[in-house]
């Protein structure tokens, strides 16, 4: 029996490494941060870790540098959705023994376990061979890439430098992809540029460039934010007023997408960012599609954004419309107020049918404490039905507003 640490920010990858390995009877530790990773290893015996490459804060490299320093005979796989080499040759430079790109196979990711726990030599640092292409990836145009400070399914953001000014670079994951796939890849990047260049308001990300690197990989340039995603912010102790306060400037931008005649499609808290201020920014514009009834996509019936925040209607044939968002945000309300997400299933096909089929347990039944008017507020907008949900996020807006302010009053 061993025991292996899985370190990964997004929770399903750890809960299906989890469930893989536990068949083994290994004993399974998890964390969600370069932080709490080396929390456990620093109170745990660690037999092999397994860490993710990509993570706000400590990022993977940061974790196996740490790692090398204090157990120099710790196997160490790093993963990553960004599979590329000057990546790879990072990992295997720090004493990493493998490095797997995701999507992964589980019948080869557990041959490379079994292989890793069969292996415990010390480290050796190797040298660089690739030198010259590595420096080069250090800049986008006149950016100066600094650190990576994010990852979706769609694209890495790095923190960049511009005339001693901060930005935000996000660069988009389609270099694995070609023939049509490439080509929709490009034109949903050219879709959000054209998008977030069109609007402008307090509470969405600003577009100040976009274009394509010399690998071809399209970026775009935005404000940098200092904060943190809402995700990282749920299991915080956020007052009434601010909750009520991220949701007043949550609505105040949904008013401007949906008034461009556009749906975000993944309204959820990874996805809006929060200054030192309590500003909210709403970002990850890369799946809007556009409602205009001009466009080839005003029907939209394939699964797009992340389940949890998905609205009924994006399960079935229906059609898909800024009340999704309406009922997204009514479930990121939800969790704010409850501390919990309404509908949670290990399957997929589980979260479907429960989100489709099952009744929203009343926030105040979770939480007694709850306000009235937040608790039937979330209720209108996490109606199964779109008909029956409010299609004004200006009047969510001033819902949130007036909520809000009976909190100051008191």
């Amino acid at each position: 029996m061993k025991s292996i640490l899985i370190v990964d920010d997004e929770k399903e990858i750890c809960e299906i490494l989890k469930r893989l390995l536990r068949n083994e009877n290994h004993i399974i530790f998890t964390a969600q941060s370069g932080e709490e990773g080396l929390e456990v290893i620093n109170s745990q015996q660690i037999d092999l870790l397994i860490t993710d490459i990509v993570m706000p804060g400590i990022s993977g490299i940061d974790l196996l540098k740490a790692v090398r320093k204090a157990s120099p005979t710790l196997p160490v796989i790093m993963i990553s959705g960004h599979a590329k080499v000057e990546d790879a040759v990072k990992c295997f430079q720090q004493g990493a023994i493998d490095f797997i790109t995701k999507p992964f196979n589980l019948v080869e990711i557990k041959e490379k376990i079994d292989k890793s726990l069969d292996s415990q030599k010390p480290f050796v640092a190797k040298q660089s061979t690739i030198t010259g292409k590595m420096a080069a990836s250090h800049m986008i145009g006149e950016y100066e890439l600094k650190r990576i400070i994010g990852e979706g399914a769609s694209g890495i953001v790095y923190m960049a430098i511009k005339n001693d000014q901060k930005f935000a670079v996000k660069v988009f994951k389609n270099f694995a992809v070609s023939g049509d796939r490439k080509e929709a890849c490009q034109r949903r990047f050219i879709r959000e540029a054209k998008f977030l260049d069109s609007i402008t308001n307090p509470n969405i990300i600003h577009l100040y460039d976009y274009g394509f690197t010399p690998d071809n990989l399209p970026y775009i340039v935005m404000n940098y934010i200092q904060g943190k995603d809402l995700k990282r912010l749920m299991n915080k102790d956020i007052s009434n007023i601010n909750k009520c306060w991220y949701l007043e400037q949550l609505a105040n931008a949904l008013d401007t997408v949906h008034k461009a005649n556009f749906v975000h499609r993944d309204i959820k808290p990874a996805n809006m960012m929060i200054d030192e201020a309590q500003n909210l920014y709403l970002t990850d514009f890369d799946i809007v599609a556009n409602l205009n009834p001009d466009s080839d996509q005003t029907q939209i019936s394939a699964i797009k954004g992340s389940p949890a925040y998905l609205a009924p209607e994006c399960f079935s044939d229906g059609e898909v419309t800024a009340k999704a968002d309406i009922y997204s945000m009514g479930v990121v309300a939800y969790e704010l107020f409850t501390g919990q997400k309404p509908f949670v299933a290990k399957e997929f096909f589980r979260l479907a049918e429960e989100i489709t089929t099952k009744k929203v347990k009343p926030p105040i039944k979770v939480d007694s404490t709850i306000h009235p008017d937040i608790n039937n507020l979330i209720l209108v907008l996490m109606e199964k039905d779109p008909k029956d949900r409010t299609t004004d996020a200006y009047e969510l807006k001033e819902c949130w507003r007036i909520i809000k302010n009976q909190f100051l009053q008191k």
